[in-house]
């Protein structure tokens, strides 16, 4: 079996991992660099021409990937994908809570704006009182108490200054608009309490980096 060399246009998955099982040599193979260096395609229809492409592809140095036959590697990629993901996900549903805001409680951004509104003292508050007559109801003690459980200094005047804005005058919309403003932006604000919360996930990214090869 280790004779046999093959050419596969992924490097990871369960098809991969089986061949390597089966003592095949299998080498990660870019589709696109191999056929831009492949000379000898003949003219002709456009499917004999990618049949004579699929079988005259050379393995070479040029248009393979190189791939590490260990398990951390590839581990190491799935952490950082995933990690990469989370972090775009964060950021988009962060915009779309801030987008819904800014729609029917602008009070909001500015009460929150000092706890850097991904903080979870003030997503907290927010899903506390997520309508502006809810947050215009929220007591100095009642904030005061949510940002000492998150150890914030300067709580009194923080509470004070939050309090305030949430008290400012503002337009309204019909209590069914309103409601679905609700909805929406209490899952988003929850939805980024637990991404805050799961700290465990990226502390094994930040390990599997510094004892992947090369560190």
């Amino acid at each position: 079996m280790s004779e046999v060399t093959i050419g596969i246009e992924t490097d990871r998955g369960a098809w991969v991992q089986g061949l390597i099982a089966a003592g095949y040599r299998d080498f990660a193979v870019n589709p696109r660099q191999a056929g831009s260096r492949n000379s000898m395609r003949p003219p002709g229809p456009r499917a004999t021409r990618t049949r004579w492409r699929t079988w005259s592809v050379s393995i070479t140095p040029s248009c393979v990937r190189s791939r590490a036959t260990a398990t951390r590697p590839q581990a190491v990629r799935v952490v950082a994908r995933a990690h990469q993901t989370l972090i775009w996900e964060h950021i988009r549903t962060f915009q779309r809570m801030r987008a819904a805001l800014r729609e029917y409680y602008p009070a909001a951004l500015t009460a929150y704006a000092d706890l850097a509104r991904t903080s979870t003292d003030a997503l907290e508050l927010l899903i506390k009182a997520p309508t502006p007559r809810a947050g215009a109801k929220l007591t100095r003690t009642q904030i005061t108490h949510v940002l000492a459980r998150h150890r914030r200094h300067h709580r009194d005047a923080k509470a004070s200054t939050i309090q305030t804005a949430l008290r400012e005058r503002q337009l309204t919309l019909p209590e069914p608009v309103t409601a679905a403003y609700v909805a929406a932006v209490t899952a988003h604000a929850r939805v980024l309490i637990a991404e805050r919360a799961n700290r465990s996930d990226r502390s094994a990214g930040e390990g599997a980096f510094s004892r992947a090869p090369g560190r």
